[in-house]
């Protein structure tokens, strides 16, 4: 098996994401403090935010490990997890994994769940390698089971009071597919997932300076978006590419071979002191948001940001009062959805198609800042472990 850890996938409706510690609202809301959610499962009803806090801070901890695989399941018509999944055992002696999943219970009916297998059942297969995708349901919860069986898994059977969970000891029904089998199964299926081709995170090239044009081209003519008032040349676009990969990560955002965004750091200040935050901005195609794809950027951005050792991340966005036809104030939305926190306003500081518009600044912290920081990292010396830990390159 060729373990890559919890990667972004995407289906028509969902988002399948790592967890971050920003979560513990939202999962505790939305399904660990629900006992008909895990009436079946084997961890207790979360009593409070703290308690889903606590289990956040674990699982982050450890998600930076290749052979950890843990997402959060976001719907994307409301941008909220509201669910689980993940691989609760790997085996390396036989190349298997069993998996795991919950949503919350507003959400069940609606095929929610197997379409998230789907997706991991794809990623275990065509990414990882697997040999064999197994999973167990206690068989007084049978729409767990069907949801395998939808998915193309066998039914294996029935291990008598073989487990525990939260009713006490129960049976435990197993399902599998085999590699064999699944790809007999893609090759003649139409699959109930409706899958997307996955939205894939790689770092950009000067090379791609005209199809990333082709995305901000639009920004700098018809919004406040950006300040710019003239769209860059592609020789100019190349080299701020070049520039900012010297030190900083430049990455773009594909799905079906095509980029559909981007997103790069750069200082926040050049004196040396600042040399451990950084300015981030991101743009993605107008007809492509709304989708995920710029949360899953920042996601991707802000790990490699961590690899060389940044400590905070900060956001320079023209604002609003009032929305208009040049401007609205999704982007601040946006960044405060991602944990952001507005620090700071400059009024009608950007004059832009006849009128002035405000700036706001909004910081993220990355870390913790200890007493003596350890030196920032350039770009090119962390490519190789953004690699082989998040399959970005």
């Amino acid at each position: 098996m060729e373990h890559c850890g919890t990667v972004i996938l995407q289906t028509e409706r969902l988002i399948l994401r790592p967890f971050c510690r920003e979560d513990a609202e939202l999962m505790f809301r939305n399904w660990a403090s629900d006992p008909k959610v895990t009436e079946f499962l084997t961890w207790p009803t979360h009593s409070s935010r703290q308690v889903t806090e606590r289990v956040l801070g674990d699982w982050c901890a450890e998600a930076d490990q290749p052979q950890v695989y843990r997402w959060a399941i976001v719907l994307k018509e409301i941008g909220e997890p509201i669910g689980s999944i993940g691989a609760n055992r790997v085996n390396e002696e036989v190349n298997s994994v069993e998996i795991g999943y919950c949503i919350g219970s507003a959400w069940w009916g609606r095929g929610i769940t197997s379409e998230a297998l789907g997706a991991v059942i794809d990623f275990f297969f065509d990414r990882v390698g697997v040999n064999c995708v197994c999973a167990c349901h206690d068989p007084r919860n049978p729409s767990s089971g069907a949801v395998m069986r939808k998915n193309g898994m066998t039914y294996e059977g029935t291990w008598r009071a073989g487990g525990r969970n939260n009713r006490g000891v129960c049976d435990e029904a197993w399902y599998s597919i085999l590699r064999e089998e699944y790809e007999k199964r893609k090759a003649g299926e139409t699959s109930p997932a409706k899958r997307e081709p996955q939205l894939r995170i790689r770092i950009a090239r000067p090379e791609d300076a005209e199809v990333l044009l082709q995305i901000y081209g639009p920004y700098v003519e018809n919004t406040a978006v950006t300040f710019e008032y003239t769209v860059p040349s592609p020789e100019e676009f190349r080299d701020r590419i070049r520039r900012v990969l010297t030190r900083y990560p430049y990455l773009a955002a594909e799905r079906d071979g095509e980029v559909i965004g981007y997103a790069y750091a750069g200082p926040f200040h050049t004196r040396a002191a600042y040399g451990w935050a950084a300015e981030t901005s991101i743009y993605i195609r107008q007809d492509s948001r709304g989708q995920g794809i710029g949360r899953s950027l920042y996601e991707a951005l802000e790990k490699t940001l961590r690899l060389q050792h940044l400590l905070s991340v900060n956001a320079c966005i023209s604002s609003v009062e009032e929305d208009d036809e040049y401007l609205t104030r999704d982007s601040r939305r946006f960044h405060e959805r991602l944990g952001y926190q507005l620090v700071g306003e400059f009024h009608r500081c950007g004059y832009k198609f006849g009128r002035w518009y405000n700036m706001i600044w909004m910081e993220k912290s990355l870390a913790p800042r200890p007493e003596k920081p350890l030196p920032v990292r350039p770009f090119d010396e962390v490519r190789q472990e953004l690699r082989d830990r998040y399959g970005i390159e």
